[in-house]
């Protein structure tokens, strides 16, 4: 429980982050992708190597689908934490849990469960009270984009993780940490040509390097790796309500750090949401979970 406690710590530090590193948001997303990759590259050096040849045209499919959803999900994470806060940036993305419980009724056409409707219901009363009357709050002179970017961002990430429970359940004896490392490269590959598109495109200076570094490392490499070594020493009722550590860790860290406050109605938004996050969770534990 520690490690995952630990793990959702470390990628709830995330949207700090992406708020500090003077950086457009696809050029963060790039140097974050790629530097992970870097370090599960290193990682795998020293462990089984793995045979291209057995990757299947399902697998190869699905990583470059993956890749690109990740890289998407960057696209509009980032800008939601940049235009709307950290803290709310990170609450709008954990509906996540919710959009992929929904997918799997209207896709999958599986049974709509009281638990579901009731969670539906209290992420839209919390997301209301989240976001606030107010569209263009003092310091956010575009909040409200960054506000649908956060709704985005949960939609975009469920295809993500529907992806990746889809690869995990066909990768065979394919190390998940090199299914990752894949993934963060192809998403890299994603990421440069928005980061030239949007006239960002330059190496990092002085302490950006530090921060990048510091971004992929503990967001998404010990972050995964904690959480995907915990996963199985976990009771699946935990699982959800430890992994809401994510977006409190953000709204604790934003307000410390960066000076973030939410009012009262916002506070009461936040835990109707955390609320909903948490019912809406699997009960069963997750072959895999991947990290934003």
């Amino acid at each position: 429980m520690l490690r995952l406690a630990l793990s959702a710590a470390c990628i709830g530090f995330a949207p700090i982050f992406v708020r500090v590193i003077k950086m457009g948001p696809s050029l963060i997303g790039f140097y974050r992708c790629g530097f992970a990759a870097l370090f599960l590259y290193a990682y795998r050096l020293g462990k089984r190597r793995v045979s291209w040849t057995s990757w299947t045209a399902e697998i190869w499919r699905l990583v470059i689908q993956a890749g690109a959803l990740f890289a998407l999900d960057l696209f509009v994470w980032h800008r939601s934490v940049l235009y709307a806060g950290a803290a709310l940036g990170t609450l709008l993305a954990g509906t996540q849990v919710i959009y992929v419980a929904l997918i799997g009724v209207i896709v999958h056409k599986e049974r709509l469960t009281s638990r579901l409707t009731l969670a539906v219901l209290l992420a839209l009363i919390g997301v209301a009270l989240l976001v606030g009357r107010n569209l263009t709050p003092d310091g956010y002179p575009r909040y409200g984009c960054g506000v649908l970017f956060g709704l985005s961002t949960g939609i975009v990430y469920s295809g993500y993780i529907l992806t990746m429970r889809r690869l995990e359940g066909i990768k065979k004896t394919i190390p998940t940490e090199h299914l990752l490392m894949m993934v963060s490269a192809v998403a890299a590959v994603f990421l440069l040509p928005l980061a030239h598109w949007e006239h960002d495109l330059r190496l990092p200076v002085g302490s950006e390097w530090a921060l990048l570094i510091g971004l992929a490392f503990v967001a998404q490499v010990l972050g995964w790796m904690l959480l995907t070594r915990a996963f199985p020493t976990v009771p699946a009722s935990q699982v959800g309500l430890i992994l809401n550590m994510q977006p409190l860790v953000a709204v604790v860290s934003a307000a410390i750090i960066l000076g973030e406050r939410f009012n009262f109605s916002q506070l009461a938004g936040a835990f109707i949401t955390l609320t909903a996050i948490t019912i809406s969770s699997p009960r069963k534990k997750p072959k895999t979970q991947s990290v934003t």
